[in-house]
């Protein structure tokens, strides 16, 4: 596998410039609760009767790879994978691996260095995972499909290590596509360097939430550089970096429905329009609720560097930290529809118009 390093980020320090405080009565922010990954994660040293892979149709067993293998997978039960150090190269015809409905994948790299690379698919060219995905280790990588270069799932998908990167998708989603009957959990991991139209990183169609974890490095045609929230579909970030992503609208997260930050950072992201950390779309069913977290050093070539708020979408924030973002106007938000501040720090953005908030 090639490493990939994990960026380094600076936490931000300094005096508050300016607070905004409206006289609105208090509402508690959302509690994150504490989620352990660890409980849910198997150990391989727990898991016996490992047996060699030779075929590539899987039914319930735990298999390991003793050397390189080339051809695609079929998952047809509950398995455990460890790829073991070695690589799964596809055909480059169908999904590198296809987990079918009702079938479980466990998947782990003991050895590190592992990947699944050479797919090349309508749907999920790394892993199409009709049926459940928990991914403990290994390199998802080099892979194409028009809709989850890396990973696409039509069920439960839940990451709590390894790499998603360098994968394209031609539409949605180039590290991973959340279909609409989906669930995605990023625990922790990477997904960094991959590219699509919509959500250079992850595309949500349905629920995804994160806990951890990094998005890094992404990129998007036109909306979601980081992450993509499709009309319908559900964003809440608990913590973890989403960060140096770029796109047209949203360089860090573009936002078509409903995304609710109770932590994390949203930094470094660009956008060669509107919204460099978060973009809300149009409509009265938008909206971005932020109760804690911080969107900084982010960049948006017109409008809206730190947030850039739709006509008739809604930015709630309960508590934040909005700075050093650059833009044309609004440095920390522009707002054409609706924003309502409760608490929060907002210092040191920059813009020729409205280096705080700019209201349209």
């Amino acid at each position: 596998m090639k490493q990939i390093k994990k960026k380094i980020h600076k936490m931000i320090s300094g005096v508050m410039v300016l607070s905004m405080v409206l006289s609105l009565v208090p509402i508690t922010a959302l509690g994150a609760e504490d989620v352990d990954a660890e409980s849910s994660e198997q150990s391989v040293s727990a898991i016996s009767n490992w047996t060699a892979l030779t075929s590539g149709t899987l039914s319930n067993g735990s298999y390991y790879l003793k050397k390189d293998y080339t051809g695609d997978i079929t998952i047809s039960g509950t398995v455990n994978l460890n790829l073991n150090g070695y690589t799964i190269t596809g055909t480059g015809t169908t999904s590198v691996i296809t987990i079918a409905s009702g079938a479980t994948l466990n998947l782990y790299d003991e050895a590190g260095e592992g990947e699944i690379t050479g797919g090349n698919a309508v749907r999920g060219g790394g892993v199409y995972a009709k049926g459940n995905f928990n991914m403990y280790g290994g390199s998802i990588t080099g892979n194409f499909a028009t809709y989850g270069g890396g990973v696409e799932t039509d069920s439960n998908y839940f990451m709590y290590g390894g790499f998603i990167y360098n994968n394209e998708a031609e539409i949605f989603g180039g590290g991973v596509n959340v279909h609409y009957t989906a669930n995605f959990e990023l625990y922790d991991g990477v997904i960094s360097e991959n590219n699509a139209e919509y959500g250079g990183g992850v595309s949500t169609g349905n629920t995804f939430i994160m806990y951890g974890g990094e998005i890094l490095n992404n990129e998007a045609e036109v909306f979601g550089g980081g992450v993509n929230v499709e009309y319908a579909a559900y964003f809440e970030l608990y913590d973890g970096i989403i960060s140096e992503n770029n796109t047209e609208y949203g360089g860090g997260v573009a936002v078509g429905d409903t995304f609710i930050m109770h932590d994390g950072e949203i930094l470094n992201n660009t956008a060669m329009s509107m919204g460099g950390g978060v973009f809300i779309s149009y409509g009265s069913n938008k909206k971005f609720d932020m109760h804690d977290g911080v969107v900084s050093n982010n960049v948006a070539k017109s409008y809206g560097g730190g947030v850039y708020v739709s006509e008739s979408a809604v930015f709630t924030v309960y508590d934040c930290i909005i700075s050093e973002n650059v833009t044309n106007a609004g440095g920390a938000a522009y707002v054409s529809g609706e924003m309502i501040m409760y608490d929060g720090t907002i210092y040191d953005n920059e813009a020729e118009e409205g280096e705080g908030i700019f209201v349209n």
